[in-house]
Parts: structure tokens; C-alpha cells; sequence
């Protein structure tokens, strides 16, 4: 996968990176030990990768989330810190998501392209459009 972040046809290519436990949503960031990326085009999932990152402490993977110019991180659970840092590196965190990653992955690529979209996290947190291209 080639894994930029480009316009391609007027749309912006979205990547994605959610930290997983098996084929879930891990319900900690920095427990994680493997994470799916993705890139988001017109509303759908383009394209999907696992990638095992083992036990690399945080600062290996936040050098791997700018190589991969990832700019969206859907997680369980994610310490302030960790948020902090991510945010600064310009990438948006959405915290408190649950449940399979791959139907995580497509009600977020639906929801990152669409203007008028709301979304609602397994959780209770709501988010709308604004609060990604904020």
C-alpha cells in the first residue's frame, strides 16, 4: 500500500491508524501491539494494512505514524500525554471507539468525507464533520 496523503480526483486520501486487539479496536493505545492502517477515499475504505509493531515504546511509534503520514488515530483508550503528542504532530485523535475495526473503519470513511455527517461513538461521545477538519 502506498500510503501518502494526496488528492486524488478533488478528494484528500485519509490515513488512518487504529490500534488493535485481535480484530477490534484495542481499548488502549499504548497496549497495542499491532495497528491496521487505511486510507480513506470518496467516503469508502480504500485500502486496508496490519501492521505488527510489537512492544515499541510510544516515541518509536509516534516516528512510524509520520512516516506513514498518518492524520486520523481511532482508539479505545488513549492517555492525555499521548494525545498531546499525537495532536501536536497534527494528528486528530478520536478516542472512546469500540468494537470491530473493520466496521469501525467504515462508519469513520463515511463520516470524514460527508459535510452533514454525525456520528455517535459505541461510548456515547458524539463528533461531526467540523470536529475532524477542525
Amino acid at each position: 500500500m502506498h500510503l501518502t496523503k494526496a488528492k486524488c480526483f478533488g478528494w484528500a486520501l485519509m490515513i488512518a491508524g487504529i490500534p488493535l486487539f485481535g480484530t477490534r479496536v484495542s481499548p488502549n493505545f499504548g497496549a497495542a501491539t499491532e495497528i491496521m492502517l487505511a486510507t480513506f477515499k470518496e467516503g469508502r475504505v480504500e485500502e486496508t494494512k496490519k501492521v505488527f509493531w510489537g512492544d515499541l515504546p510510544f516515541s518509536q511509534k509516534l516516528k512510524l505514524l509520520a512516516l506513514w503520514k498518518v492524520n486520523l488515530l481511532i482508539c479505545g483508550g488513549i492517555g492525555q500525554f499521548c494525545r498531546s503528542r499525537l495532536e501536536a504532530m497534527g494528528i486528530k485523535v478520536i478516542s472512546e471507539e469500540v468494537g470491530e475495526a473493520e466496521e469501525v473503519l467504515q462508519k469513520w470513511a463515511k463520516m470524514v468525507s460527508n459535510p452533514n455527517s454525525k456520528y455517535k461513538t459505541e461510548k456515547g461521545k458524539h463528533f461531526t464533520y467540523k470536529d475532524y477538519h477542525s
